[in-house]
């Protein structure tokens, strides 16, 4: 039986509350904890787990955990006090190893059952010190509930432990569900696994609705919060407000769009709603998810579209020297106060010359998790922002751009390489005290795989040293020996460690959870469940009516019909006649997904049309080469590596066969899900598709209401990208303008209704 006292639990409640006493009475929360309202402390839920040792200790009629189990209350424990003080507090209590262990997120692993979490978890949460955690791709045969009951499972481990910190579980953006593929293996792709979270549409589709719309934009993150707590999370990593210059963009999908002040406003609305907070740099947040704004300043111009994940898509490209526009749409965003950040990986290029086609950047070519000017005059200065940075995951492994061995040439590391080899080039900032790069050692062990791999530990030191020098505060995935290594080598001192550590720790007092961690498991699919209207009006108030020859919106005696969605028989409750032959139909509904980019970069990236090869880059003059200089150079035969290339030329395929089997006067309805924008190949007669719908996001009852406007229903969106003539306009087009491809077949702000 768990001890439970629940005095308050949500915002209203907080905002409802008026001090007692006379008119005079200081309301002033000034120098007081979170829970201060009106001048007075209000008694927030605290819980403990039964069989953890710790227990509530009553004092002055306010209750507070014992969370070290020593009788007392500890100013990291008294929630009356400031977040600083109570940080500076359990900083003074914690070691060395505890201390490293808030400075990295885990990739978490476990078993979601009910059964209690194993032994070799607990002696892996006891060695380990984590506390962040990123639970990613789980699988699907789970509930909400499932999930809530596992993770009170793991806060009830480390409660039982020493000072009973808690634990905090993030996740990537979870809620986006797409049209997977059409025909026989029509679906709908959820992101990221996470079974319960409710399908709404990718966050891309946010950026459809009206620009005025930030309210609703507020809404519907204060239900992804909602949804996230229900799972047991109480961070994201999101929202992901990159503006999208480059259209060719994989991660485009998760973005808000490609216009930068829209961008830059929703998503503080989104962060706002996330937080549930005006400004969660300056309250607290406990009914809230805290919110990690990526990637700042904007993964959105990658070269070639590819993506920074890997070496071949390392640079984001500014030819049009709007790079300013990027920084405004943050600086919007910071307004609402994420309590994180998460810098992009990539190598920021700016000062374009056309005529010698080079680059004179005034950024240090490294990744921007590193780039000084970056992290500290526009993110903290600039922008005026002063939160917990977390790192992209790998930033201290194969990311680490322009701070790489190989930078230094090192280009083969195996156990007998001598660093003191005069070809080699080492760094020329290693600390006093530190090894020089000449005495660096390499290593050899075995990956979780089994695998021989060789390490050279003080590289990874170094890289710690310039990630802290650079103001990073924790990094994605690693371990806490990262930090303590890099103190055995003298990179950094143990002191070096407060800083970071106690900006996490002032995240988490902000979310509450060293006063309740818990969720209750019982409400947690209901949760969920009670979303589930408003996630199917947001998939139609998302979808685009991009054009419309005098078709839409049918209705039941329009004709025969033929659809090929994903679910069997729904056709029938909409037509009048419907047909499975699209010869026979007077309307054919055509279900396609647009051709997906590449996430981790091919060393060209993905293009726009269904159909079209992809081309190798050329990093001397920054642009792709052509058919015949991948042919002449021999690399055309790399390039159907593009995994993607066979589905999408699938779909291309069912188009024009749509076309081709048109009857005379029959009508072709084309609704696309975008992932990111597409362009129509060249042997596709757009001519001939009567009506263009573009989606992100719905279900084929969503889709089918939309094209009927059943209950009166209207649509509104407008098209949040260009949508391109050809691959030669977008590969012309600079990747930091926005929607400036010469050809256009529908501008951005495109917007039909019936």
């Amino acid at each position: 039986m768990k001890q439970i006292l629940v005095l308050l639990l949500s915002l209203s409640l907080f905002a409802a509350f008026t001090a007692c006493g006379d008119d005079e009475k200081d309301k002033s929360c000034e120098g007081k904890g979170i829970y201060c309202v009106d001048g007075e402390d209000v008694q927030p839920s605290v819980q403990v787990a039964d069989g953890s040792g710790k227990s509530i200790l009553t004092v002055d009629d306010k209750q507070y955990r014992d969370l070290n189990a020593n009788g007392e209350v500890d100013a990291y424990e008294d929630w009356t006090l400031p977040v600083e003080e109570r940080a500076a507090d359990l900083l003074a209590k914690m070691s060395k190893e505890q201390k490293a262990g808030l400075l990295y997120e885990t990739s978490f692993a476990g078993s979601i059952s009910d059964v209690d979490i194993t032994d070799d978890l607990k002696t892996s949460l006891a060695t380990s010190q984590a506390r962040v955690a990123l639970f990613r791709n789980p699988g699907t045969a789970y509930s909400a509930a499932d999930m809530t009951t596992y993770i009170n499972k793991v806060q009830a481990y480390v409660e039982s432990q020493g000072l009973g910190i808690p634990f905090v579980f993030c996740c990537d953006p979870s809620t986006g569900t797409g049209f997977s593929a059409a025909g026989a293996d029509a679906g709908y792709a959820k992101k990221n696994d996470m079974a319960p979270m409710g399908d709404w549409p990718f966050m891309l589709g946010l950026a459809a609705l009206d620009e005025n719309e930030t309210d609703k934009v507020r809404e519907i993150a204060s239900m992804h919060a909602e949804e996230y707590k229900a799972c047991g999370f109480r961070m994201l990593l999101g929202p992901q407000s990159d503006p999208i210059g480059e259209l060719r963009w994989a991660r485009s999908y998760d973005t808000l769009g490609a216009d930068p002040v829209k961008a830059g406003k929703f998503a503080k609305a989104y962060v706002q709603g996330l937080q549930q907070t005006e400004n969660g740099a300056s309250g607290q947040l406990v009914p809230g998810v805290a919110a990690v704004l990526k990637h700042f300043p904007g993964g959105g111009t990658n070269m070639g579209g590819m993506d920074s994940h890997k070496s071949a898509g390392r640079y984001a490209l500014f030819k049009g020297g709007n790079f300013d526009a990027f920084v405004e749409s943050y600086k919007k965003t910071f307004e609402a106060g994420p309590l994180g950040c998460m810098p992009c990986y990539s190598i920021y290029m700016t000062n374009w010359d056309e005529t010698t086609r080079t680059f004179n950047t005034q950024f240090e070519e490294v990744a921007s998790s590193y780039e000084m000017t970056l992290m500290w005059d526009y993110l903290r200065e600039e922008c005026e922002w002063d939160g917990v940075i977390s790192s992209d995951w790998g930033v201290l492994g194969s990311s680490a751009y322009g701070l790489l061995l190989s930078d230094f040439g090192v280009t083969t590391v195996e156990a007998d390489t001598d660093l003191s080899d005069p070809s080699y080039t080492g760094p020329t900032d290693i600390p006093d005290g530190a090894p020089a790069f000449t005495e660096w050692s390499v290593t050899e062990g075995y990956d979780r795989r089994g695998n021989l791999v060789y390490s050279i530990p003080q590289h990874q030191s170094y890289l710690i040293y310039k990630y802290l020098q650079a103001g990073g505060h924790q990094v994605g995935n690693g371990s806490y020996t990262m930090w303590l290594n890099a103190i055995d080598h003298n990179f950094i001192s143990e002191a070096d460690l407060d800083y970071p550590a106690g900006k996490v720790l002032e995240m988490m007092f902000k979310l509450g959870v060293f006063e309740n961690p818990y969720r209750d498991a019982s409400a947690a699919n209901a949760i969920i469940t009670a979303n589930a209207d408003a996630r199917k009006q947001i998939m139609k108030e998302t979808t685009v009516l991009v054009k419309n020859e005098n078709v839409l919106p049918l209705s039941a005696t329009s004709g025969t019909v033929y659809f090929n969605g994903v679910e069997d028989g729904l056709i029938d409750s909409f037509a009048g006649t419907t047909t499975t032959t699209m010869s026979e139909a007077d309307y054919i509904i055509l279900r396609v997904t647009g051709r997906h980019g590449t996430y981790s970069g091919i060393a060209g990236g993905v293009p726009l049309s269904f159909e079209a090869n992809v081309y190798s880059y050329n990093y001397d003059e920054w642009r792709h080469y052509t058919a015949a200089e991948n042919e002449a150079t021999g690399t055309d035969s790399y390039l159907v590596s593009d995994s993607t290339q066979a589905a999408s030329i699938a779909q291309a395929q069912l188009i024009k066969d749509a076309i081709s089997a048109k009857k005379s006067g029959a009508k072709l309805i084309l609704c696309v899900f975008a992932p990111r924008s597409f362009v129509f190949d060249a042997d596709i007669d757009v001519s001939k598709i009567d009506a263009l719908i573009v989606e992100f996001g719905i279900y084929d009852e969503q889709l089918l209401e939309f094209i009927y406007g059943t209950d009166g229903f209207k649509p509104s969106a407008k098209l949040p990208f260009c949508i391109p003539a050809s691959d030669e306009d977008v590969e012309a087009a600079y990747e930091d303008l926005f929607n400036d491809e010469a050809n256009q077949l529908f501008e951005y702000g495109t917007s039909l209704t019936y």
